[in-house]
C-alpha cells in the first residue's frame, strides 16, 4: 500500500516534468534542480530504506507526505505553464557592460579572503573539509555563507562576460576549489545547475532525451563520488544503505506528523524568516532552537546539543509543526506563487538575457545562492540581483 503511494506520486512528478520538457522542447528545464533532489531523496532512497529497515511512520504520515509532494509539484507546473507571459518593466535590460573579467575576479578574490580565516583556524583539517563544515555550524555564518554566495556571484558574472573562450575552465576550477574547501556537496552541485541554466535559458541550447540521460548520469556519478569520499569510513562498507539512511527528509517529517506536538500556529515559520536573516555576530544571544532547529531539539536532542549540524525536516516537517493537517494548504499556496514568479522572471530572462533575471530564475527554480538552509530568502535574492544589475550597468 505505502509502496504503491510512493510510486504513484513518483509517476505524477515525472509526468509533470515531461509535460514541461515537451512544452519547452528541452529535457533540461526549470524543474530539473527540484527533481534531481526530489526523486532520489524522497522516492528512490525511501523505497530502499523501507526495503532495508521497514516502514518509518504511520500510513497517514506516508500518505500526507507524498500527497503534499505531489500537489506542490503540480501547483508549480500548473502556475508556470498557465500564467500568462507578462513582461513587467524593471530598470534592468540587456544593456549592461560585457567586459566583466575584473569584477568577476574581484568577487572571487573576496570569497577566498573571507573564507581564509576559517582555513587558518582549522588548518589541520584542510584535507578534510567536511570536518571544517561540521565544526563551523555556529558563529561562522557570515564567513561561511557569504563566501559561498560571493563565489556563485563571481561565477554568474563571468558567465555573462564576452569572449570567455578557455578562461571559463580556469575560472570554474577556482570556484570549485573554494567550494570543495567548504565541505558541502550541495554547493558544488549548485554551481553545475547555474552553468546548466545559463546554457539552456541564456544561450538557448536544446537538449534531447539522450543528452539529458547522459548529463544527468554524469551529475549523479559526481554526487555519488562526493558522498562516498565524505561518508565516515564505517559507512563505506555498504554504500547503498548509508545513502538511503542519509536521505531522511520524509522520515523526519513523519516524526512530526506522528507525534503529539501541538500546532505552533506559525511561530516556527516566522522565526525562520526573522532569525535566519540576523547574523550571530550582530545578535550573539540569537537562540539556537529556532524554526527547524527547534524540531531538531525536540526529536534529535543529542544531535542538537552537540551542535554539529541538524537534520532536515524537508518541505513538510516545519509547516506541519506549525499548522497541523492544514499545512498542505500553506505549501500549496507557496508552490503556486513560486510558479507564477518563475514565469514572470523567465519571461524577462528570455527577452533580455541579463544576470538580474537569471539570478531570480535560479532562486525560484530551487537553486539557492544563499545556502543558509533556513528561511525563504526571496527578498535577499532580489536585493542581490538588483545590486548586481546596478553594478553591471555602471560604466567602469
Amino acid at each position: 500500500m505505502i509502496e504503491s503511494m510512493i510510486l504513484i506520486s513518483l509517476f505524477v512528478v515525472i509526468t509533470c516534468y515531461i509535460i514541461v520538457a515537451i512544452k519547452e522542447k528541452n529535457f533540461f528545464n526549470i524543474l530539473f534542480p527540484q527533481i534531481f533532489f526530489l526523486i532520489p531523496a524522497v522516492y528512490i532512497f525511501e523505497l530502499l530504506n523501507i526495503y532495508f529497515w521497514g516502514y518509518s511512520g504511520s500510513l497517514f504520515a506516508y500518505f500526507y507526505c507524498y500527497l503534499t509532494y505531489t500537489i506542490s509539484f503540480i501547483a508549480i507546473v500548473f502556475a508556470y505553464l498557465k500564467f500568462p507571459k507578462i513582461s513587467i518593466k524593471l530598470p534592468f535590460t540587456n544593456n549592461y557592460q560585457k567586459n566583466l573579467s575584473l569584477i568577476s575576479y574581484l568577487f572571487l578574490l573576496s570569497a577566498y579572503l573571507l573564507y581564509l580565516p576559517i582555513l587558518i583556524e582549522y588548518k589541520e583539517f584542510i584535507f578534510l573539509p567536511r570536518e571544517i563544515y561540521i565544526r563551523t555550524r555556529t558563529g561562522y555564518g557570515i564567513q561561511f555563507f557569504l563566501s559561498t554566495t560571493l563565489t556563485y556571484m563571481a561565477f554568474i558574472i563571468y558567465l555573462f562576460k564576452e569572449n570567455k573562450r578557455y578562461g571559463i575552465y580556469i575560472f570554474s576550477i577556482l570556484c570549485i576549489f573554494i567550494l570543495l574547501l567548504h565541505g558541502s556537496k550541495i554547493q558544488i552541485l549548485a554551481l553545475a545547475f547555474i552553468y546548466l541554466f545559463y546554457l539552456v535559458y541564456v544561450k538557448q541550447k536544446k537538449y534531447t532525451f539522450s543528452s539529458f540521460v547522459f548529463y544527468s548520469s554524469f551529475l549523479t556519478i559526481m554526487i555519488a563520488v562526493l558522498f562516498y569520499t565524505t561518508l565516515p569510513k564505517t559507512m563505506n562498507d555498504n554504500f547503498i544503505k548509508a545513502v538511503s539512511a542519509y536521505s531522511s527528509y520524509t522520515r523526519n517529517a513523519m516524526l512530526v506528523i506522528d507525534s503529539d506536538m501541538k500546532p505552533q500556529m506559525g511561530r516556527l515559520t516566522i522565526e525562520s524568516q526573522i532569525f535566519s536573516r540576523i547574523p550571530r555576530a550582530i545578535y550573539p544571544d540569537k537562540p539556537k532552537d529556532f524554526a527547524d532547529f527547534y524540531l531538531a531539539k525536540v526529536f534529535f536532542t543529542q544531535w542538537f546539543e552537540v551542535d554539529t549540524g541538524s537534520p532536515s525536516f524537508g518541505m513538510v516537517g516545519r509547516p506541519y509543526a506549525d499548522f497541523g493537517i492544514f499545512a498542505i494548504f500553506y505549501i500549496l499556496f507557496v508552490s503556486f506563487f513560486t510558479g507564477i514568479l518563475l514565469k514572470i522572471f523567465m519571461t524577462r530572462l528570455q527577452k533580455y538575457r541579463n544576470p538580474f533575471d537569471f539570478i531570480l530564475v535560479l532562486f525560484f527554480s530551487g537553486v539557492n545562492l544563499i545556502p543558509l538552509g533556513v528561511g525563504y530568502l526571496w527578498l535577499e535574492h532580489f536585493i542581490i540581483a538588483f545590486g548586481l544589475g546596478l553594478l553591471l550597468h555602471l560604466r567602469l
